[in-house]
């Protein structure tokens, strides 16, 4: 028999013995519960009978307190000692009191209502009653009497009557607790009995389960590290793909310049806007690379101040506008910021309009109460019903596609990460033809009016505008 079976047949004792042992755990933990059931039943019964005697016992006495503050205030009010309004209130407290003594008296719980007490208790009830009756018509001499003899002698039989129904409560309770107690010390012995042989069988298979845990994480971490080498390569693959497409074009483009010279000023103009356009994107790109891992090693710092959208966005739009996009900046707000982190995202986003959408780009700013919302806004087919929910995520592609031209499919990911440094939110929607991505944040409290487009820090942005020729609308990328 080989080791693998002989491991088998040891573990399926092993399981059939802890069965055994559970099975019987579980029986005498089930006979527990009912008896420890059983007996908190009891003795919840019988507290809730206990505290109905006690509450009986207390308002009586509360009653014969009243009654005889009354009366004693009824005699002085006749003597002329005590005023109407004094003998007033002692009539209401004494009224009062009463009332609460019935209301307890109506409801009497399971097990407390035995007519040897109730009979008692009903005579202390209607005593009180007619004392007070006896003291509001004015007959003193009655009212005394009902109370010094007919009430005391009421109230000392109710008394009696509901201390032997206390202790006969108190006693169950205290059975009910030794019957439970004792039936926990025999449990607590089998336990005590049972723990070993538990213990041995446990560690037996606690011991199989590790080494089976040991053996499914060996197995996913080859796993992970397969998918993550399949993926890094993955990567890499679409990166020089993206990258070396701006740089072939340079360098073709250049090249010819080279060979053959600026004899063609207009030829030379085009393609050393070409040249420039490429370059754009390829900083861009790397632009997007950096700051991509500045993010992901959390050293991105993120300086909040008082921002000036349209100024940011201004910086990005006029170039591109003397180049002969038809881009609209519209609106103006302050928001709470930063400076270079928003013109990174402006940059994305217009860059991203501009190779993926129409002819037409559109930037919206507006205020909405202490939010400010840019909504940068393009007239192109929109992105793929089944690329909605990643466009955000980094390094978007499915099998051999490429990942997204101009931003090595971290563009929109990366907009996304800085917006929500600033503490921002950022959507894409799609309505009558126009695609729009729309970033939300905290408004600065404070409006101005653009005077003058600031530096935006990109070197190809900032540089002096060359006409670029447009992509004809046929040719444009459908991917976002």
């Amino acid at each position: 028999m080989d080791k693998d079976s002989t491991d088998g047949t040891s573990t399926q004792r092993g399981t059939a013995a802890v069965a055994i042992v559970a099975a019987l755990v579980a029986a005498v933990s089930l006979v527990a519960l009912l008896v420890v059931t059983s007996g908190a039943r009891k003795v919840a019964v019988t507290s809730q009978a206990l505290d109905w005697s006690n509450a009986v016992s207390a308002a009586s006495a509360a009653t014969r307190a009243a009654n005889a503050q009354a009366l004693v205030f009824a005699v002085d009010y006749g003597l002329g000692v005590a005023s109407a309004d004094a003998k007033a209130v002692a009539l209401d407290e004494a009224r009062n009191n009463l009332s609460n003594f019935e209301t307890i008296m109506s409801n009497p719980v399971v097990n407390a209502s035995d007519q040897a007490v109730m009979a008692p208790v009903r005579g202390l009830q209607s005593a009180a009653l007619n004392t007070i009756l006896a003291i509001e018509r004015g007959d003193l001499i009655e009212a005394d009497r009902l109370h010094s003899e007919v009430f005391e002698q009421a109230y000392r039989d109710a008394s009696s009557a509901l201390a032997v129904q206390q202790a006969t409560f108190a006693a169950a309770v205290q059975d009910a607790d030794g019957v439970a107690a004792r039936f926990e010390a025999i449990v607590q012995l089998l336990i005590t009995l049972l723990i070993p042989v538990g213990a041995v069988l446990a560690y037996r298979r606690l011991v199989g389960r590790q080494q089976r845990e040991r053996r499914l994480v060996f197995d996913a971490r080859l796993s992970a590290e397969q998918e993550y080498s399949r993926s890094k390569d993955e990567f890499f693959s679409g990166m020089s793909h993206e990258l070396r497409t701006p740089l072939t074009s340079i360098y073709g483009l250049s090249g010819h310049l080279v060979e053959h010279g600026l004899h063609d000023r207009s030829e030379a103009a085009e393609l050393v806007a070409l040249i420039h356009r490429d370059s754009a994107e390829l900083f861009r790109m790397v632009e997007d690379l950096l700051m991509a891992a500045r993010l992901d090693a959390g050293m991105v710092d993120v300086e909040l101040a008082p921002v000036d959208v349209a100024s940011v966005f201004a910086s990005v739009v006029v170039p591109m506008q003397r180049a002969g996009v038809d881009v609209e900046l519209d609106g103006s707000a302050m928001v709470r910021g930063d400076h270079r982190l928003l013109t990174h995202i402006a940059r994305n986003l217009l860059s991203n309009a501009q190779a993926h959408g129409g002819a037409s780009t559109r930037v919206t700013i507006q205020e909405h109460g202490s939010v400010i919302t840019i909504a940068v806004s393009d007239d192109g087919p929109g992105v793929p019903p089944n690329r909605v929910d990643s466009i955000f995520a980094p390094f978007v592609h499915e099998g051999a596609e490429v990942l997204l031209v101009g931003t090595v499919g971290l563009g929109l990911a990366v907009a996304r990460l800085l917006v929500e440094a600033m503490g921002g939110t950022i959507e894409y929607t799609r309505s009558d033809g126009w695609s729009t991505f729309a970033v939300a944040l905290n408004a600065a409290g404070v409006r101005v009016v653009v005077e003058s487009v600031p530096k935006s820090g990109d070197p190809f942005t900032d540089a002096p505008a060359t006409p670029i020729p447009t992509t004809p609308p046929d040719q444009i990328a459908v991917g976002r």
